[in-house]
């Protein structure tokens, strides 16, 4: 674990030494900080110069990059995460490994996709930065939340000044995920969390402080706040006609993946390491719980998709429901076993088991494990 954590930090502060041999601190103007943009490459000699390439620019962006793909993968799973996953990697290679320029440009136009597919997928909030502070960009459209129910939403940031800003959102639970870092002209994207208990709300403030100034700023914005759902069922087993285990996936309409209440806050269940950063200590959210038999699930209202697995022997199952404002659902799900393995001699099981929770220093209850294994059966 300690390994781990000097290599997390290791990798930032490389990272951070690429931001400061660019955007450095001469000084300070009064109190503030202020960044100044510093050109050390010559100026092109040849007749017909060739594009202009910043190394360095490009390696930051993918940093960024890989922070905010890495924070939506713990705090966020949608349909895309996987994607998100392999952008933030290919992200991270590019800033420690490639020693190409040119392979920026190709990397600045795969990430953009990637982002944009993001900001499609997850409800976004636009924002102009000024000397001055930040501005709601005009036009937009209230976000609609589920009373009670958290939603992610992106806040995507242009920066039209001309230092880097370095900025964190702050939710009612202290600061959101990492600081990131926004390069003058360019547009990156914050993640927070939205959440409102007033029925009546019209407006949700946002809290973004400018961490070089020390100033917090709020920002309202429109919502519009809806009763949530809740959809409520049992996992059948049609050879025995009782109730089973298995893993579900629960998609509303927001795009988010929901979780059952029930083992909603037990990370070991909900959160894996994600093998490809072990040396940084990422984790990712799963887009699927563990259900003893049983379910429970509040969600926005709309279109709800829901997805049963119960293992190799036995059908994948999706059902769709669309539920009403403030509606509960009770549903009846069955995955029929289409092989037969045990008839033919077969038994499944996991030849290694590590069941201990994610810090890996103390075990979890076996009653879990039996629940784990029979929804994996």
């Amino acid at each position: 674990m300690h390994y781990s954590i000097f290599l997390s930090i290791l990798s930032t502060l490389c990272v951070l030494g690429l931001t400061s041999s660019t955007y450095a601190h001469p000084g300070h103007v009064g109190s503030h900080p202020v960044w100044v943009a510093q050109n050390d490459a010559p100026a092109p000699q040849a007749e017909q110069p060739a594009p202009t390439i910043n190394f360095n620019g490009d390696r930051q962006r993918a940093f960024f990059s890989y922070e905010l793909l890495a924070d939506v993968a713990l705090r966020c799973p949608t349909p895309n995460q996987r994607e998100y996953i392999d952008c933030a990697y290919e992200d991270h290679l590019f800033v420690t490994k490639n020693k190409n320029p040119e392979k920026g440009t190709e990397r600045n136009k795969a990430r953009g996709e990637t982002i944009a597919k993001l900001t499609d997928e997850i409800a976004t909030i636009g924002i102009d930065w000024h000397d001055n502070g930040p501005s709601l960009k005009p036009g937009g459209k209230a976000t609609e939340i589920a009373r009670g129910l958290s939603r992610a939403v992106l806040v995507k940031v242009h920066n039209k000044t001309s230092r880097a800003l370095r900025l964190m959102s702050i939710g009612a639970d202290g600061p959101e995920g990492s600081e990131h870092t926004i390069l003058p002209g360019d547009r990156h994207c914050l993640l927070t969390q939205v959440q409102c208990n007033d029925i009546a709300a019209e407006n949700h403030t946002l809290f973004i402080k400018d961490l070089d100034f020390q100033s917090t700023y709020e920002l309202p914005t429109p919502v519009k706040v809806v009763a949530p759902a809740i959809l409520r069922g049992k996992l059948i087993d049609p050879e025995s006609g009782q109730t089973a285990p298995g893993k579900l996936s629960v998609l509303g309409q927001d795009n988010q993946y929901r979780r059952g209440e029930k083992y909603k806050h037990n990370e070991t269940l909900s959160q894996k390491e994600l093998l490809r950063f072990w040396q940084l200590g990422k984790y990712y959210q799963l887009p699927f719980f563990y259900s003893d038999g049983e379910f429970e699930v509040i969600v926005p209202p709309g279109e709800v998709r829901v997805s049963l697995e119960r293992g190799f022997e036995h059908e994948i199952v999706e059902e769709r429901y669309t539920l009403r404002p403030g509606e509960t659902r009770d549903v009846e799900i069955t995955s029929r076993r289409f092989a037969p393995m045990l008839q033919r001699g077969w038994v499944s099981g996991d030849t290694h088991v590590p069941w201990v929770i994610n810090q890996w220093d103390v075990d979890m209850p076996l009653e879990l494990l039996a629940m784990v294994q029979r929804a994996e059966d």
